[in-house]
């Protein structure tokens, strides 16, 4: 087998494996998302509108906004946080590995300077 082909090979190869972290995440965000749906019905129902003589005013609607916008922000915040985590991995997982595979599968010595994971991350 030839240098490309090893390279196309560990290429396809690391390109499955990628997928399945890709999959795995977009679990986490899909799990972090259904519990915010439960957080936004379970504020909403504080604020029922058949509960008392009033009828269904604007302030109530101004808190019901108020609630899901938090809980909203909340949200992007742990989605923020946990994929930063997660693309921060990635990058010097990638960096690591893309230096090794060069390294074995050409056949000369190179000295290979691979970027920091923070310059990966932030590019």
């Amino acid at each position: 087998m030839t240098a490309n082909e090893d390279l196309l090979d560990a290429s396809v190869r690391h390109q499955v494996g990628i997928q399945r972290l890709s999959n795995g995440v977009i679990r986490k965000i899909i799990n972090l998302l259904a519990r915010v749906d439960e957080d936004i019905v379970a504020r909403l129902l504080k604020y029922d509108p058949t509960t008392g003589s009033r009828t269904f005013s604007q302030r109530r609607l101004e808190k019901l906004l108020e609630a899901v916008r938090e809980v909203n922000k909340e949200a992007y915040a742990a989605l923020r946080k946990e994929l930063g985590s997660e693309l921060r991995a990635l990058a010097a997982y990638e960096a690591e590995f893309q230096e090794q595979m060069i390294s074995r599968v050409i056949p000369a010595n190179w000295d290979i300077v691979k970027p920091s994971a923070s310059h990966l991350y932030a590019a």
